[in-house]
């Protein structure tokens, strides 16, 4: 299977550079934000992501999940409550091994 780094690049504040409502903030962080970390857990629990986290000072989220092709990861991506929100780009990675042209021991 192969590896793919995933950036999930957050959705800004309001379009107009003022700050949410107080009630829009909290809303976001239950409808959306825990709901999209609970199913990242989920898939990590079941193997498909290898690690992730937040970038410091950052807006988004970034992964490395094992997938069958980029089109299984961007599936199981695609069933994140917080992915329609979210500018997504997947990059598939090359192993170190790939690139000097050793093979991994087994």
């Amino acid at each position: 299977m192969a590896h793919y780094l995933v950036t999930m690049d957050l959705p800004e504040g309001e379009s107009d550079g003022a700050l949410p409502s107080i009630e829009r903030f909290v809303g976001t962080i239950r409808e959306t934000i825990l709901p999209t970390l609970e199913a990242l857990a989920a898939l990590k629990e079941r193997g498909a992501v290898l690690a992730g986290g937040y970038p410091s000072g950052k807006g988004s989220i970034m992964l490395v999940m094992e997938a069958d092709s980029k089109a299984r990861a961007m599936e199981m991506l695609e069933e994140v409550p917080g992915w329609e929100a979210a500018s997504t780009e997947v990059t598939r990675l090359h192993t170190v091994e790939e690139l000097s042209g050793e093979q991994p021991a087994v």
